[in-house]
C-alpha cells in the first residue's frame, strides 16, 4: 500500500515537472492541450482520460496529494490499492462527464451565468479522484460520523468554491465524494 502511495505521488509529481517546465504553474497553451472543459467535454471526451493527471500550480498539486495520503491508506483497508486506483480512475472522469451532461451544459443553455462563466473553465486534477478515495474510506465509519464529515466536506467546499475555486469545482469534489462512498457500499455488499 505505502509503494503504490508512493508511485503515485512521485508519478503525479514528476507529470507536474514535465508539464509545467519546472516551473510549477501550468500554462497555456499546454493547459489547453490537457484540460477538459464543460464545452469540450463531448467534442474531446478523451481528455478526461488525462486531465486530472495533471494540475495547475504547486498549491493544487499539494492539496489533493494530501487528500490522497489521508485516504488511500483506509481506502484500501477493504479493497486492494489496485482496485481502489481503479476505482478512482474511472469515478473521477465519470463524475466529472456527468456533471457537464447533467448539470453545467443544461445550466450554460438556460443562460444561467455562473453556468456560462463554467463552459470555458479548464479542468486539471487529481481531486476528484482523490475524493473518491476519500468517500471509499469514510465506509469504514460509522454512518454518524460520516454522516458528519459528508457535512463537513459540503461546508468546506462550499466556503471554497464562494472564496477561490473555479465554477461547479465543489459539484466535482462532492460527486467524486459521493460516489466513492456509494461504490465501495455496493462493492463490500456484493456476494463473494
Amino acid at each position: 500500500m505505502l509503494a503504490t502511495m508512493a508511485i503515485v505521488a512521485l508519478g503525479l509529481l514528476a507529470l507536474h515537472v514535465w508539464a509545467t517546465g519546472g516551473t510549477g504553474t501550468l500554462a497555456e497553451p499546454m493547459r489547453s492541450r490537457l484540460a477538459v472543459t464543460p464545452a469540450t467535454t463531448l467534442s474531446l471526451w478523451w481528455h478526461h482520460a488525462w486531465a486530472g493527471l495533471f494540475h495547475k500550480s504547486w498549491g493544487h498539486l499539494a492539496f489533493n496529494l494530501a487528500v490522497f495520503v489521508v485516504a488511500f491508506p483506509f481506502a484500501t483497508r477493504q479493497m486492494g490499492p489496485l482496485a481502489t486506483l481503479g476505482n478512482a480512475y474511472w469515478i473521477g472522469p465519470f463524475v466529472v462527464f456527468s456533471l457537464h451532461l447533467a448539470l453545467v451544459l443544461p445550466l450554460a443553455h438556460a443562460d444561467v451565468p455562473y453556468a456560462v462563466r463554467a463552459l470555458d473553465y479548464p479542468l486539471v486534477g487529481f481531486s476528484v479522484m482523490a475524493y473518491s478515495m476519500a468517500g471509499a474510506a469514510l465506509t469504514l465509519a460509522p454512518w454518524k460520523a460520516a454522516a458528519l464529515t459528508g457535512a463537513l466536506v459540503v461546508l468546506f467546499e462550499t466556503a471554497m468554491a464562494a472564496w477561490s475555486t473555479g465554477p461547479f469545482i465543489a459539484a466535482y469534489h462532492v460527486g467524486g465524494l459521493a460516489l466513492g462512498y456509494w461504490v465501495r457500499v455496493l462493492w463490500l455488499r456484493a456476494p463473494s
